[in-house]
């Protein structure tokens, strides 16, 4: 017998969530105060300017620390209903998928805001980090979804060829992603319009799907799970998403100068 608790784990998710929101508001905290706009007749004296360069250059993590501090919030709200949930039941077992998909964003959009700051100080660690933000940290996230829909597909008796099918494609998309990624480097830094995209998405992912946690009692029976195509659905659009995410993040630029100034 499995010994199992999805609501446990959706508690220490709930924690893991908070916990890393404090860091985006740590991160925060340091940008404005040490960093701030160049009119700005607050900056502490004797400071040297470090991961942020300029006004323009510290409105983007500013953006991106937000950003991913309230999609944890939300997230980690989404988690904290989740683990008043029956354990074991199908619908908590979707909650699950649905609230990961908030959660990945979040994460994902906070490790890209620590590598535009790393990189800012230490631009020789461009590439080694991007790559692991860009390429590594979206496979992780895939394969907590991919696992979640194994997981309830399983649980709803679904058709296995039919869900392998799904898992599979959606790992070659991923795939490909980060190969490309890896060996074809941009011809030009990401553009502030693109930062500013993620940073929206990382507000945007995690309210829909606290939303859809919320309401989930409402729709599904507790020994339910969503139909097993609403869950394709979901792991598809998700795979997307990091696939493009992986695309716009993980790829270096070709230049060292532009390595820099991205």
């Amino acid at each position: 017998m499995s010994t199992y608790n999805s609501a446990a784990f959706a508690g220490l998710l709930c924690q893991l969530c908070g916990t890393l929101a404090g860091f985006a508001v740590a991160g925060l905290i340091f940008v404005v105060a040490l960093h701030p706009r160049e009119d700005s007749q607050d900056a502490p004296s004797g400071l040297v300017r470090g991961p942020v360069r300029g006004a323009g250059d510290r409105d983007l993590p500013v953006a991106l620390l937000t950003s991913s501090f309230i999609g944890l919030i939300l997230s980690a709200l989404a988690y904290a209903l989740m683990a008043g949930e029956p354990a074991g039941s199908a619908r908590l077992a979707t909650d699950q998928i649905i609230a990961g998909a908030g959660f990945g964003t979040g994460a994902l959009v906070l490790l890209f805001a620590v590598h535009r700051l790393v990189c800012g100080a230490s631009p020789s660690l461009d590439r080694w980090t991007r790559h692991v933000v860009g390429i590594g940290a979206p496979c992780v996230v895939w394969l907590y979804l991919a696992e979640g829909t194994r997981y309830v597909g399983s649980l709803c008796k679904a058709d296995q060829g039919v869900l392998w099918l799904v898992l599979g494609s959606t790992a070659a998309v991923q795939f490909l992603a980060g190969v490309t990624a890896f060996v074809r480097p941009r011809r030009a830094p990401m553009p502030a319009g693109g930062v500013m995209r993620v940073a929206s998405t990382g507000v945007a992912v995690p309210t829909m799907t606290t939303l859809a946690v919320a309401l989930t009692p409402t729709l599904l029976p507790n020994d339910a799970a969503a139909p097993t195509g609403v869950l394709y659905v979901l792991l598809a659009v998700s795979t997307v998403g990091l696939a493009y995410f992986t695309l716009q993040v993980g790829r270096a630029p070709r230049s060292e100068e532009s390595a820099v100034l991205d």
